[in-house]
């Protein structure tokens, strides 16, 4: 039997009991979306009125409310296993009364939270786990990509956790040895956008960590040639990987994931000034030089045969989770 669920990472559905069930339309999915999105919590009638219906007087909008709550109470209950899972709090507004943990965004979340916990402890093989699972989640747009005014910033936020997700996913795995996980994510994201100094620092490791030191080399220097054809400079850490990349002495290198300075997105951050940052641009252009030159002889010094790992995949990681977080793991 499916466990009662509420996604709203994607496509809104509701499934349970053997079924699932999308939510089709615009005003169905996002009152769901807007009562998921704080679970337990009366939101006012007033908002969800001039969310749904903007133009409608107070009585129709409030009618309109009530049948649409009905509506969906219908859909809810029989698969869900509930009674009117939507509630009226009188004086107050409607409220979703349900298990938090049935709904996917309050899992992922979590997920971040607890992600992060256990990279700031040291346990990154766990926040690895935790994080994957999180990130697992996610089906799609945000609420189905509906274009409402009341969702917008929820799914600025959770956009936002989850680019939070992903750089503590690729630090704490690059830190224990699990860049093959990561490998297929990392080069899609970097396809999508090429300058994003992150994404390139955390796949040139990657690959470099897979003993593709050659490839390490050419996504670097793809990055700082489209950077150099902008006329923006590439930030230091980008630099000092690249050098540390040459020197083969990466793992004495901070790990670039979580690195501040690196942009995201190609986005231009204040440079330093004055003889600091001449002295780093001369060092910069040495190093790319070097890099460049290294290109082609590359092949004679890495290992000539190097397997494609898979990439950020459900099932196919090591097992490394706690019980716990098996038990949580999305099929």
């Amino acid at each position: 039997m499916i466990p009662p669920a509420v996604t709203i990472l994607g496509a809104v559905t509701v499934s349970g009991r053997d079924r699932i069930v999308p939510l089709g339309g615009t005003n169905l999915p996002a009152l769901m979306c807007v009562l998921a999105i704080a679970p337990g919590r009366a939101i006012a009638n007033d908002r969800l009125i001039d969310a749904l219906w903007p133009h409608a007087d107070a009585v129709r909008g409030r009618q309109s409310l009530t049948s649409l709550v009905h509506q969906l109470n219908l859909i809810l209950d029989p698969v869900l296993a509930g009674d009117r899972i939507i509630r009226t709090v009188k004086g107050v507004g409607r409220t979703l009364r349900m298990d938090p943990w049935s709904i996917d965004a309050v899992r992922f979340e979590r997920g971040v939270a607890e992600g992060e916990r256990h990279a700031m402890a040291g346990r990154h093989d766990a926040a690895a786990d935790e994080l994957i699972d999180a990130l697992l989640l996610w089906r799609g747009v945000p609420f189905g990509g509906l274009d409402m005014p009341i969702l917008v910033e929820p799914a600025v936020q959770l956009q936002s956790s989850r680019a939070r997700a992903e750089t503590i996913l690729f630090d704490s795995a690059l830190r224990v040895g699990r860049a093959a996980e990561l490998l297929d994510l990392l080069e899609r994201k970097a396809q999508a956008d090429p300058e994003d100094e992150q994404i390139v620092a955390a796949l040139a490791r990657a690959l470099h960590q897979l003993g593709r030191r050659d490839d390490a080399f050419g996504v670097i220097s793809d990055c700082i040639e489209r950077l150099d054809r902008r006329g923006i400079e590439p930030t230091p850490p980008l630099r000092r990987l690249a050098a540390a990349i040459v020197e083969r002495t990466v793992s004495a290198v901070e790990s670039p994931a979580l690195h501040p300075a690196l942009r995201r997105r190609g986005k231009a951050q204040p440079e330093l000034v004055g003889r600091a940052l001449d002295l780093q641009q001369q060092l910069g252009r040495a190093v790319i030089g070097r890099v460049r030159a290294d290109i082609e002889t590359a092949e004679r010094i890495v290992a000539a045969q190097v397997q494609r790992p898979l990439g950020l995949v459900e099932r196919q990681r090591p097992v490394r989770a706690s019980g716990r977080a098996q038990a949580r793991r999305v099929g």
